[in-house]
Protein backbone atom coordinates (compact mmCIF):
# COMPACT_ATOMS: atom_id res chain seq x y z
CA UNK A 1 0.00 0.00 0.00
CA UNK A 2 2.95 2.52 0.98
CA UNK A 3 5.12 1.42 -2.11
CA UNK A 4 0.85 2.47 -4.02
CA UNK A 5 1.19 5.98 -2.29
CA UNK A 6 4.30 6.66 -3.12
CA UNK A 7 4.24 5.59 -7.03
CA UNK A 8 1.02 8.00 -7.00
CA UNK A 9 2.67 10.90 -4.93
CA UNK A 10 5.38 10.82 -7.66
CA UNK A 11 2.85 10.47 -10.61
CA UNK A 12 1.68 13.52 -9.26
CA UNK A 13 4.07 15.40 -8.91
CA UNK A 14 5.52 14.89 -12.38
CA UNK A 15 1.32 15.69 -13.70
CA UNK A 16 1.83 19.10 -11.29
CA UNK A 17 5.57 19.47 -12.86
CA UNK A 18 4.03 19.14 -16.61
CA UNK A 19 1.28 21.67 -15.75
CA UNK A 20 3.36 24.53 -14.78
CA UNK A 21 6.23 23.79 -17.64
CA UNK A 22 2.76 24.08 -19.98
CA UNK A 23 1.54 26.89 -17.80
CA UNK A 24 4.94 28.60 -18.32
CA UNK A 25 5.18 28.28 -21.96
CA UNK A 26 1.55 28.54 -22.95
CA UNK A 27 1.61 31.73 -21.04
CA UNK A 28 3.31 34.15 -23.31
CA UNK A 29 0.72 33.49 -25.83
CA UNK A 30 -2.03 33.89 -23.53
CA UNK A 31 -0.52 37.13 -22.33
CA UNK A 32 0.24 38.70 -26.20
CA UNK A 33 -3.33 36.78 -27.09
CA UNK A 34 -4.92 40.05 -25.23
CA UNK A 35 -2.64 42.37 -27.72
CA UNK A 36 -3.59 41.07 -30.58
CA UNK A 37 -7.34 41.09 -29.72
CA UNK A 38 -6.63 44.73 -28.57
CA UNK A 39 -5.29 45.71 -31.61
CA UNK A 40 -6.20 43.88 -34.41
CA UNK A 41 -8.93 46.20 -35.90
CA UNK A 42 -8.72 46.14 -40.03
CA UNK A 43 -10.34 49.48 -40.12
CA UNK A 44 -7.35 51.19 -39.01
CA UNK A 45 -4.23 50.18 -40.73
CA UNK A 46 -1.05 50.78 -42.64
CA UNK A 47 0.55 48.65 -44.79
CA UNK A 48 3.55 48.14 -47.06
CA UNK A 49 3.61 45.24 -50.03
CA UNK A 50 6.21 43.87 -52.18
CA UNK A 51 4.33 42.29 -55.01
CA UNK A 52 5.43 40.27 -58.25
CA UNK A 53 3.03 39.73 -61.11
CA UNK A 54 2.26 36.94 -62.92
CA UNK A 55 2.94 37.36 -66.25
CA UNK A 56 3.20 34.40 -67.68
CA UNK A 57 -0.14 33.79 -66.65
CA UNK A 58 -2.06 37.47 -67.84
CA UNK A 59 -4.62 37.89 -71.10
CA UNK A 60 -2.85 39.57 -73.95
CA UNK A 61 -4.97 42.53 -73.19
CA UNK A 62 -3.94 42.96 -69.56
CA UNK A 63 -0.26 42.39 -71.23
CA UNK A 64 -0.94 45.07 -73.91
CA UNK A 65 -1.74 47.59 -70.60
CA UNK A 66 2.04 47.29 -69.06
CA UNK A 67 3.16 47.98 -72.46
CA UNK A 68 1.24 51.46 -73.26
CA UNK A 69 2.32 52.40 -69.50
CA UNK A 70 5.95 51.71 -69.97
CA UNK A 71 5.66 53.41 -73.09
CA UNK A 72 3.87 56.51 -71.39
CA UNK A 73 5.96 56.63 -68.14
CA UNK A 74 8.98 55.95 -69.63
CA UNK A 75 9.28 52.95 -67.16
CA UNK A 76 11.02 49.69 -67.43
CA UNK A 77 8.18 47.31 -68.43
CA UNK A 78 9.93 44.67 -66.32
CA UNK A 79 10.04 47.25 -63.05
CA UNK A 80 5.80 47.55 -63.75
CA UNK A 81 5.78 43.65 -62.79
CA UNK A 82 7.53 44.28 -59.49
CA UNK A 83 5.73 46.58 -57.40
CA UNK A 84 6.00 48.17 -54.09
CA UNK A 85 2.39 49.10 -52.83
CA UNK A 86 2.26 51.76 -49.78
CA UNK A 87 -1.00 53.14 -48.08
CA UNK A 88 -3.26 53.45 -45.02
CA UNK A 89 -7.05 52.37 -44.56
CA UNK A 90 -9.18 54.37 -42.50
CA UNK A 91 -12.83 53.06 -41.78
CA UNK A 92 -14.16 52.54 -45.38
CA UNK A 93 -11.06 54.89 -47.24
CA UNK A 94 -8.30 53.31 -48.51
CA UNK A 95 -5.39 55.37 -49.83
CA UNK A 96 -2.52 53.37 -52.12
CA UNK A 97 0.69 54.41 -53.22
CA UNK A 98 1.90 52.43 -56.42
CA UNK A 99 5.93 52.30 -57.21
CA UNK A 100 7.44 50.55 -60.20
CA UNK A 101 10.79 48.78 -58.78
CA UNK A 102 13.59 50.52 -58.05
CA UNK A 103 11.32 54.07 -58.32
CA UNK A 104 11.81 56.76 -55.34
CA UNK A 105 8.49 58.73 -56.25
CA UNK A 106 5.24 57.02 -56.93
CA UNK A 107 3.91 56.22 -60.39
CA UNK A 108 0.33 56.21 -58.91
CA UNK A 109 -2.29 57.65 -56.18
CA UNK A 110 -5.36 56.18 -55.55
CA UNK A 111 -8.18 56.93 -52.84
CA UNK A 112 -10.76 54.46 -52.96
CA UNK A 113 -13.79 54.43 -50.82
CA UNK A 114 -17.56 52.56 -50.26
CA UNK A 115 -19.11 56.16 -52.58
CA UNK A 116 -16.18 57.28 -54.36
CA UNK A 117 -12.39 55.87 -56.50
CA UNK A 118 -10.23 58.30 -57.54
CA UNK A 119 -6.74 58.55 -58.24
CA UNK A 120 -4.43 61.71 -58.09
CA UNK A 121 -4.44 62.90 -61.80
CA UNK A 122 -1.36 65.23 -60.96
CA UNK A 123 0.95 62.25 -60.10
CA UNK A 124 0.32 60.24 -62.99
CA UNK A 125 0.23 63.39 -65.04
CA UNK A 126 3.44 64.93 -64.02
CA UNK A 127 5.14 61.33 -64.72
CA UNK A 128 3.91 60.86 -68.19
CA UNK A 129 4.36 64.68 -68.93
CA UNK A 130 8.18 64.35 -68.17
CA UNK A 131 8.69 61.70 -70.37
CA UNK A 132 6.80 62.52 -73.32
CA UNK A 133 8.08 66.08 -73.52
CA UNK A 134 11.52 64.51 -73.64
CA UNK A 135 10.39 62.45 -76.43
CA UNK A 136 8.09 65.46 -78.22
CA UNK A 137 9.37 69.09 -76.87
CA UNK A 138 6.83 70.55 -78.86
CA UNK A 139 4.12 68.89 -76.54
CA UNK A 140 5.61 71.35 -73.29
CA UNK A 141 3.52 73.59 -74.64
CA UNK A 142 0.14 72.05 -74.52
CA UNK A 143 1.31 69.36 -71.24
CA UNK A 144 2.13 72.27 -68.61
CA UNK A 145 3.25 70.52 -65.28
CA UNK A 146 0.35 70.57 -62.94
CA UNK A 147 1.28 72.49 -59.63
CA UNK A 148 -1.41 70.94 -57.15
CA UNK A 149 -2.49 67.50 -56.64
CA UNK A 150 -5.74 67.28 -58.79
CA UNK A 151 -8.40 63.74 -59.06
CA UNK A 152 -10.32 62.17 -61.41
CA UNK A 153 -12.27 59.39 -61.04
CA UNK A 154 -11.93 56.06 -62.50
CA UNK A 155 -14.39 56.22 -65.33
CA UNK A 156 -12.44 58.85 -66.67
CA UNK A 157 -9.40 57.26 -66.38
CA UNK A 158 -10.73 54.20 -68.67
CA UNK A 159 -11.40 57.07 -70.79
CA UNK A 160 -8.42 59.06 -71.04
CA UNK A 161 -6.79 55.51 -72.03
CA UNK A 162 -8.46 53.04 -73.34
CA UNK A 163 -8.54 50.29 -70.10
CA UNK A 164 -11.07 48.47 -68.36
CA UNK A 165 -10.63 49.17 -64.56
CA UNK A 166 -14.14 47.56 -63.33
CA UNK A 167 -12.10 45.17 -60.99
CA UNK A 168 -10.75 47.98 -59.17
CA UNK A 169 -14.03 49.94 -59.08
CA UNK A 170 -15.87 47.10 -57.77
CA UNK A 171 -13.04 46.61 -54.85
CA UNK A 172 -14.14 46.83 -51.64
CA UNK A 173 -13.20 45.78 -48.02
CA UNK A 174 -12.90 42.21 -46.86
CA UNK A 175 -15.53 41.49 -44.72
CA UNK A 176 -13.70 40.27 -41.32
CA UNK A 177 -15.35 38.80 -37.67
CA UNK A 178 -13.94 39.52 -34.99
CA UNK A 179 -11.79 36.99 -32.99
CA UNK A 180 -11.76 36.30 -28.84
CA UNK A 181 -8.72 36.05 -27.14
CA UNK A 182 -8.84 32.65 -27.23
CA UNK A 183 -9.14 32.25 -30.93
CA UNK A 184 -5.90 34.24 -30.96
CA UNK A 185 -4.32 32.29 -28.07
CA UNK A 186 -5.29 28.90 -30.12
CA UNK A 187 -3.41 30.37 -32.63
CA UNK A 188 -0.04 31.46 -31.41
CA UNK A 189 0.25 28.49 -29.18
CA UNK A 190 0.90 26.84 -32.16
CA UNK A 191 3.75 29.44 -33.68
CA UNK A 192 7.12 28.96 -32.49
CA UNK A 193 8.58 32.20 -30.91
CA UNK A 194 11.48 34.80 -29.86
CA UNK A 195 11.84 37.23 -27.40
CA UNK A 196 12.73 40.83 -29.30
CA UNK A 197 13.41 44.22 -27.46
CA UNK A 198 10.22 44.94 -25.29
CA UNK A 199 8.21 41.89 -26.67
CA UNK A 200 7.52 39.09 -28.32
CA UNK A 201 7.33 37.41 -32.16
CA UNK A 202 5.30 34.94 -33.23
CA UNK A 203 5.89 32.92 -36.37
CA UNK A 204 4.28 30.45 -38.64
CA UNK A 205 6.43 29.09 -41.38
CA UNK A 206 5.30 26.57 -44.53
CA UNK A 207 6.65 25.60 -47.68
CA UNK A 208 4.95 28.58 -49.62
CA UNK A 209 4.40 30.99 -47.19
CA UNK A 210 5.06 32.65 -43.77
CA UNK A 211 2.96 34.39 -40.83
CA UNK A 212 4.32 36.69 -38.27
CA UNK A 213 2.70 38.61 -35.34
CA UNK A 214 5.75 40.79 -34.35
CA UNK A 215 4.63 42.70 -31.03
CA UNK A 216 6.07 45.04 -29.07
CA UNK A 217 4.61 47.01 -25.49
CA UNK A 218 5.68 50.12 -23.71
CA UNK A 219 3.76 51.32 -20.59
CA UNK A 220 1.90 53.79 -23.08
CA UNK A 221 0.35 51.28 -25.86
CA UNK A 222 0.76 48.35 -27.73
CA UNK A 223 2.50 47.82 -31.41
CA UNK A 224 1.52 45.45 -33.59
CA UNK A 225 3.07 44.66 -37.28
CA UNK A 226 1.46 41.80 -39.30
CA UNK A 227 3.93 40.18 -41.74
CA UNK A 228 3.25 37.42 -44.36
CA UNK A 229 4.53 36.68 -47.51
CA UNK A 230 3.68 34.10 -49.82
CA UNK A 231 5.88 32.63 -52.38
CA UNK A 232 3.81 31.19 -55.53
CA UNK A 233 0.40 31.30 -56.77
CA UNK A 234 -1.22 28.41 -55.58
CA UNK A 235 0.07 29.09 -52.15
CA UNK A 236 -2.35 32.57 -52.71
CA UNK A 237 -5.73 31.00 -53.52
CA UNK A 238 -5.08 28.67 -50.83
CA UNK A 239 -4.46 31.44 -48.56
CA UNK A 240 -7.61 32.98 -50.11
CA UNK A 241 -9.67 30.01 -49.29
CA UNK A 242 -8.01 29.72 -46.14
CA UNK A 243 -8.78 32.85 -44.88
CA UNK A 244 -12.43 32.34 -46.33
CA UNK A 245 -12.85 29.64 -43.75
CA UNK A 246 -11.95 31.68 -40.70
CA UNK A 247 -14.42 34.61 -42.09
CA UNK A 248 -12.08 36.87 -43.67
CA UNK A 249 -13.86 37.26 -46.81
CA UNK A 250 -12.15 39.16 -49.61
CA UNK A 251 -14.09 40.43 -52.79
CA UNK A 252 -13.28 38.83 -56.11
CA UNK A 253 -9.85 37.23 -54.19
CA UNK A 254 -9.75 34.38 -56.61
CA UNK A 255 -9.73 36.67 -60.05
CA UNK A 256 -7.45 38.98 -58.72
CA UNK A 257 -4.73 36.00 -57.31
CA UNK A 258 -4.13 35.25 -60.52
CA UNK A 259 -2.64 38.20 -61.65
CA UNK A 260 -0.31 37.28 -58.50
CA UNK A 261 3.24 35.33 -58.79
CA UNK A 262 4.51 36.40 -54.82
CA UNK A 263 3.33 38.60 -52.34
CA UNK A 264 4.86 39.79 -49.08
CA UNK A 265 3.22 42.68 -46.81
CA UNK A 266 3.64 44.13 -43.32
CA UNK A 267 0.75 45.86 -41.57
CA UNK A 268 0.75 48.10 -39.01
CA UNK A 269 -2.32 47.46 -36.68
CA UNK A 270 -4.40 50.30 -35.21
CA UNK A 271 -1.65 53.04 -37.08
CA UNK A 272 -2.24 55.96 -39.41
CA UNK A 273 -3.92 58.94 -40.20
CA UNK A 274 -7.85 59.74 -41.38
CA UNK A 275 -7.96 59.79 -44.80
CA UNK A 276 -9.64 63.05 -46.13
CA UNK A 277 -12.00 63.24 -48.90
CA UNK A 278 -10.03 64.55 -52.07
CA UNK A 279 -11.95 67.63 -52.92
CA UNK A 280 -10.22 69.23 -56.17
CA UNK A 281 -11.39 67.36 -59.15
CA UNK A 282 -9.90 67.86 -62.99
CA UNK A 283 -12.42 69.37 -65.89
CA UNK A 284 -13.43 66.79 -68.55
CA UNK A 285 -11.81 68.91 -70.77
CA UNK A 286 -8.12 68.19 -69.71
CA UNK A 287 -9.32 64.14 -69.49
CA UNK A 288 -10.43 64.50 -73.48
CA UNK A 289 -7.46 66.11 -74.43
CA UNK A 290 -5.11 63.76 -73.06
CA UNK A 291 -6.95 61.19 -74.92
CA UNK A 292 -6.38 63.07 -77.97
CA UNK A 293 -2.77 63.24 -77.57
CA UNK A 294 -2.90 59.25 -76.22
CA UNK A 295 -4.06 58.53 -79.17
CA UNK A 296 -2.04 60.44 -81.57
CA UNK A 297 1.58 59.75 -79.35
CA UNK A 298 0.26 55.71 -79.92
CA UNK A 299 -0.42 56.33 -83.75
CA UNK A 300 2.85 58.03 -83.86
CA UNK A 301 4.80 54.96 -82.40
CA UNK A 302 2.58 52.19 -84.22
CA UNK A 303 1.15 50.94 -81.21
Amino acid sequence: MKKGKKILAVVLVLLAVAAAAGAWYLYPAWYWAGSLQEKMDFAYFSYEMEVEMDKEGMKEEQKKLFEVLAFLTGRDEEALYHLTVKGSVWQDRIRVWIYPMGAEKPLVELYMSGENDMINEAVFYNVVRENLTEKYPLLGHLMPRQENDMYMTLEQVEQMFDVDLSGMREFTLPTIREFSRGQYFALLAFMSREETEGGRRFGLEREGADLWFDMQRSQEETHVRVEFSVRDQETLSEAADLLSKMGIQLPGAAGRFQMLKTLNASLWMGEGEEIAVPSKFVSQDIVELISLIREWILKLSSR
